[in-house]
């Protein structure tokens, strides 16, 4: 496993993002162990996840539709989104990656979808967290991220919104059905409770 994690991590075209990469795996890990999610799987969307995160915006947007990933209004505003969806195509296509909830949790990485699995809620949060990040509220976030899931990710995904909300940035509609769609799942845990 060590050599196929060195040769996946080669595939970065610079060292920031390698070290990102393995930091994400290793928290994706942590927090897996945590939640009772299979943390080798963990491990590999993490190394994986940002697999197309330097590739230029015409080359994501031709991959995309080259491989009937959807382009839509949203996508064509910020086509740096679609690193997520281009990233588990190559995946599966370049790596032979098969594993579908690997597949959906890099491709749910970074806008989120609604009713996303418990490998997706950890990759997506590794990403927000690994040590390497720094912004207000994000120790919260850490220590939560531990201890509920859901919570922590309600908490990562209304950060992140604020943030676009602040500088007057498009929020892709897909983030806010994500961001609902976890809001419910706490207040359906809260109403067994």
């Amino acid at each position: 496993m060590d050599d196929k994690v060195n040769q996946w991590l080669r595939l970065y075209r610079n060292e920031a993002r390698r070290r990102h990469a393995a930091a994400v795996a290793d928290t994706a890990q942590e927090l897996a162990t945590a939640h009772g999610v299979d943390p080798i799987k963990a491990h590999t969307a993490g190394i994986l996840h940002d697999l197309a995160r330097d590739i230029n915006t015409e080359e994501l947007v031709q991959r995309a539709t080259q491989w009937s990933i959807k382009v839509g209004h949203w996508e064509k505003m910020n086509p740096v989104v679609l690193h997520a969806p281009v990233g588990a195509a190559m995946a599966n296509r370049e790596l032979g990656v098969q594993d579908e909830e690997i597949l959906a949790a890099i491709s749910a990485h970074t806008l989120g979808v609604p009713g996303m699995s418990l490998l997706s809620k950890v990759l997506y949060l590794a990403d927000v967290i690994e040590p390497g990040r720094s912004f207000p509220g994000l120790d919260d976030i850490r220590v939560l991220a531990r201890k509920n899931l859901n919570g922590a990710l309600l908490a990562a995904m209304d950060s992140s919104i604020t943030y676009l909300l602040d500088r007057r940035r498009v929020i892709h509609p897909q983030t806010l059905e994500a961001r609902n769609s976890v809001l419910i799942s706490i207040q359906l845990e809260e109403e067994m409770f």
